[in-house]
């Protein structure tokens, strides 16, 4: 839709779509972030705040807080950047595992 000029469309449907996140995918948040923000723009509008907590949520599963820039979609930038070769929650605690149950001494 963004490809044939038809943006408002575009946002809804992304918007509907990132709407649905399974917590248990937080990590993937940051991933998306760009193209909600791009959408955004392509309206000439900013970022709507009902996606910070979304954003929020996501630097929480990499253990790292939102970053503060002038706009929301600037942070969301910033926090899509940030995370990009982080370990997530989820891998933290698989090495966890791996490494705690390989000879480590624990059971």
């Amino acid at each position: 839709m963004q490809a044939l000029g038809r943006h408002q469309e575009a946002l809804a449907a992304f918007e509907e779509a990132f709407s649905h996140q399974d917590p248990k995918y937080a990590a993937c948040i940051p991933y998306h972030l760009p193209t909600l923000v791009e959408l955004s723009e392509n309206l000439g509008q900013p970022v709507d705040e009902k996606w910070r907590r979304v954003a929020e949520a996501g630097a929480e599963d990499f253990a790292v807080e939102l970053p503060v820039r002038d706009s929301l979609g600037e942070s969301m930038r910033a926090l899509a950047e940030m995370t990009r070769e982080m370990p997530s929650k989820a891998e933290r605690e698989w090495r966890q595992k791996q490494g705690g149950g390989a000879g480590g001494g624990e059971p």
